[in-house]
C-alpha cells in the first residue's frame, strides 16, 4: 500500500429514496473525505426517485473535488451481484462498503483509514454500530450485541484469530466493513451462496497474507426497517424452540457452500493449508446437523455421536446447539 492510499466508497441503490439522503449528507460531512465514490443503482422501480437523488447529490461530492461515478443498472441482478460490480470498479487502496439507508458517524472514514495505513497486514476491518429504528432511534443495543460478539471472541479477534469465530457463526456486517483492495481482488468474484460480506471476511481471514480485525467502537447508525435485505434483532428475539427447522436447513447449505469451496483448487491455493482440514471438518459438522432425522431415538443418537466428535463445542454453541438439536424439529 502507498504512504497515502486512495479511498474508495462502494455504494449500492434500490428504491432507496427515503433514506439515500441522509446517508449521502453523512459521507459528504466525513472529517476524511474519500477519494471517490461508486454508485450503482439496481433498477430502481420507485418512478426515478432513487436516480432523482443521486443526481442532485452528483454535483455535492464534485464541489468538495470527490470523483463520483453513477451507474444506472437496467437489468436488476440483486444486492449480492450489484455489490460485487461496484467493487470491482474501485479503484482505492481502501474500499469501503456502503448501504444506501444507515448513516455514517463524522469519524468513521478517518478512524478505519488510520489502522489501514499503521497495519500493511490488514485486509479487512469492521466495526461495531448503534442499531436504530426507521426514524433513526436508538434501539438500545449494538451490532455486536445482536450477532453475539462478545468480549472473549473481540479479544480473541484483536489477537489475529478471528477465523475459529467464523467458523461458528457470522460476525462481520457489510454496511461497517472496509477492505484492501489486494484483499478484495483475492476474493472476487463472490460465489453463488455466500454473502457477499460473510464471504469476504472468511476467505480473508483463512488466509496467511491479511489479517481480519474489528474496531469496537461504533462508527454508523445501522438502520432496521421492514425492506432491509439482511437485519438484526437482539439474540433472546429469535425462538430457541422454534427455529430448529430453519437451523436444519441453514446448516444444510453451509455444508454445500463449504463443499464448493473445498472443491475449488484455486480457490484452495490462497489459503493456509491448515484451515483446508478445518473446513472439512466443519463441512462434515454441517452435514450432520443438516440431516438429523425426525425420529427421537435416531436424532438422540446421532447428536450425541457428534457431541463425542468435540464438533459442537468448536464449531457451533455448545450446549446451547446440543439442546436444540435435541429439541423436536419442526
Amino acid at each position: 500500500m502507498t504512504e497515502a492510499p486512495r479511498i474508495s466508497i462502494a455504494l449500492c441503490t434500490y428504491n432507496g429514496a427515503k433514506f439515500l439522503p441522509q446517508q449521502l449528507d453523512s459521507l459528504l460531512a466525513q472529517s476524511m473525505l474519500p477519494d471517490e465514490v461508486i454508485i450503482r443503482d439496481d433498477a430502481s422501480t420507485d418512478d426515478e426517485a432513487t436516480w432523482r437523488v443521486l443526481e442532485r447529490y452528483e454535483p455535492k461530492f464534485q464541489a468538495k473535488n470527490v470523483n463520483i461515478e453513477l451507474i444506472r443498472g437496467f437489468d436488476n441482478v440483486g444486492y449480492l451481484k450489484n455489490f460485487e460490480i461496484v467493487l470491482s470498479k474501485c479503484t482505492g487502496d481502501v474500499i469501503f462498503l456502503c448501504d444506501q439507508d444507515d448513516v455514517w458517524h463524522p469519524t468513521k472514514i478517518e478512524r478505519m483509514y488510520r489502522e489501514f495505513v499503521a497495519r500493511p497486514n490488514l485486509g479487512v476491518l469492521f466495526t461495531d454500530a448503534r442499531l436504530v429504528d426507521s426514524k433513526g432511534d436508538d434501539l438500545g443495543f449494538g451490532l455486536f450485541e445482536a450477532v453475539r460478539m462478545d468480549t472473549s471472541q473481540l479479544n480473541a479477534t484483536h489477537r489475529g484469530n478471528i477465523a475459529e469465530i467464523l467458523m461458528q457463526h457470522t460476525v462481520v456486517t457489510g454496511a461497517t466493513t472496509a477492505v484492501k483492495r489486494e484483499a478484495l481482488q483475492a476474493a472476487l468474484p463472490f460465489p453463488r451462496g455466500w454473502v457477499h460480506d460473510e464471504w469476504l471476511a472468511f476467505v480473508t481471514a483463512l488466509q496467511n497474507d491479511y489479517v481480519v480485525d474489528a474496531v469496537e467502537e461504533k462508527l454508523i447508525d445501522y438502520r432496521q426497517h421492514d425492506e432491509n435485505a439482511i437485519g438484526m434483532k437482539r439474540p433472546e428475539a429469535a425462538n430457541f424452540w422454534t427455529a430448529n427447522g430453519k437451523r436444519r436447513s441453514s446448516q444444510r447449505t453451509l455444508a454445500l457452500r463449504l463443499q464448493s469451496l473445498l472443491n475449488d483448487s484455486k480457490r484452495l491455493q490462497n489459503i493456509d493449508p491448515k484451515w483446508v482440514h478445518e473446513l472439512e471438518r466443519r463441512r462434515i459438522h454441517a452435514h450432520h446437523r443438516g440431516h438429523l432425522p425426525n425420529n427421537p431415538l435416531k436424532r438422540t443418537w446421532l447428536v450425541f455421536r457428534e457431541v463425542l466428535t468435540g464438533r459442537y463445542g468448536r464449531y457451533a454453541q455448545g450446549l446451547r446447539s446440543i439442546v436444540s438439536d435435541l429439541a423436536k424439529l419442526s
